[in-house]
């Protein structure tokens, strides 16, 4: 029998030991490319991706917008001394402690029937940003007040000594830890520019049970986050659904794409195996 002195005077090696794995003898499968199992595929996916997306196309034009961008909006309650109404924009930056409110016009071309969902819309907001991800206290947005803070929240963390929290309920407008702006908000958006879901028409009052019909309405917009400073812009959506959501034509675009590219592929091979099979 070797003694344990034994075995720790062996010498160490770096070699491997024989296992199927560590020697790469485990039994494996490697599908052989032919013109047979090729070309099929090609046009397989291209026959089945192209009417797909046609039809996400067809699905996707049906869905009606409006959409009106309030970056640049006049005030109606702050006018300067020369009568001149002032930017809500230009307003809140210089004192965002004063409300700003703005009133814009604007014509619906057609009647919107169905339902009818309301979104903001952000350009040049990088909600995905690192630090902006990072920037938040879980056990708040589970509603455990406390007054110690995450310190990924810094250096937004406290005021004045005081927690920062996302929902104030003191705040009338506020429904406490249940809020659903708050909610939708934190739904981090993937591109610098997107839409979040803001309200919906209420389709019980009269005048709406079919939707928003063509004419002329007025939105009103209590202005409190200035987007100019990153030159980022503002804008309100109206907009239906269809069958699968709202206007999203990229999706139908990109499968007819994959799909004329894969029956061009399939086209110049077969062209390539007819040619080079006769020699």
């Amino acid at each position: 029998m070797t003694s344990i002195s034994e075995i720790n005077s062996l010498p160490k090696t770096k070699k491997p030991s024989d296992s199927a794995f560590k020697q790469q003898r485990l039994p494996a499968w490697q599908p052989i490319l032919t013109a047979g199992t090729v070309l099929p595929t090609f046009f397989v996916i291209g026959i089945a991706f192209i009417p797909v997306g046609v039809g996400l196309l067809y699905f996707s034009d049906q869905v009606k917008e409006y959409i009106l961008d309030y970056t640049d909006c006049n005030s109606t309650n702050i006018i300067r001394g020369d009568g001149i109404p002032v930017k809500c924009a230009d307003a809140i930056a210089e004192d965002h402690s004063k409300p700003c409110y703005c009133q814009l016009s604007f014509t619906l071309p057609y009647d919107f029937n169905g339902k009818i969902y309301m979104y903001y819309g952000l350009t040049n907001f990088y909600q995905n940003h690192r630090r902006y991800v990072k920037s938040r206290d879980d056990n708040q947005l589970l509603g455990k007040l406390s007054n110690l803070v995450s310190t990924d929240c810094e250096p937004f963390a406290y005021d004045a000594e005081k927690a920062i929290v996302p929902c104030d309920e003191e705040d009338e407008s506020n429904n406490g830890f249940q809020n659903e702006d708050l909610i939708v908000w934190m739904r981090t958006a993937a591109l610098p520019t997107f839409r979040k879901l803001y309200r919906r028409v209420n389709h019980t009052e009269n005048g709406f049970t079919e939707g928003l019909l063509a004419g002329n309405y007025t939105l009103t917009v209590n202005y409190t986050y200035p987007v100019s400073a990153f030159d980022g812009r503002k804008r309100m959506i109206l907009s239906t659904t269809s069958l699968l959501g709202g206007k999203n034509p990229f999706l139908g675009i990109a499968y007819i794409v994959v799909g004329c590219i894969c029956l061009l592929l399939g086209i110049t091979l077969l062209i390539i195996h007819i040619k080079c099979s006769k020699r």
